[in-house]
């Protein structure tokens, strides 16, 4: 993992986030060592989808979900702000947990990241978000690490 985020730092994340990029060594007590890596970043997203302004990758789904399909937004606003009692603020969760109940319920909690990836309109749209962003590399070493 160590050198797939130092491959990272080669290729200018740390250009394109607020600060450069902190990393942690933990001693896990083995030969082996996990470094953690802190990068901070946002997200574009438009303001029509009303979420916080707390950057989360929910908010980052649910602006590539917007992206693509508009109407689902609308649908899922409209279900948040009927809901009845004094249910709490609505954040990027809710809208994102909405969604999955919506559209995606048959791949359930567990594989509903990956049902966003295999459409590929979506797909199209989380990637061009992560790119502005700058986590394109950290997702590719990911994805990648053996």
């Amino acid at each position: 993992m160590e050198g797939a985020l130092r491959a990272i730092g080669a290729q200018g994340v740390e250009t394109r986030c607020a600060q450069q990029p902190r990393q942690w060594q933990l001693d896990q007590g083995q030969r082996d060592q996990l470094t953690v890596t802190l990068l901070q970043w946002s997200a574009a997203v438009e303001a029509e989808l009303e979420l916080p302004s707390k950057q989360t990758l929910e908010r980052l789904a649910c602006g590539a979900i917007h992206a693509v399909y508009p109407d689902r937004t609308r649908s899922v606003r409209a279900w948040l702000d009927g809901r009845s009692g004094n249910p709490p603020a609505a954040g990027p969760k809710e809208h994102l947990w909405s969604h999955m109940a919506g559209w995606y319920a048959d791949y359930g909690c567990d594989a509903f990241w990956r049902a966003l990836w295999q459409d590929p309109l979506l797909a199209a749209a989380l990637r061009q978000l992560l790119e502005a962003a700058g986590l394109w590399p950290v997702v590719e070493a990911l994805v990648t690490r053996g």
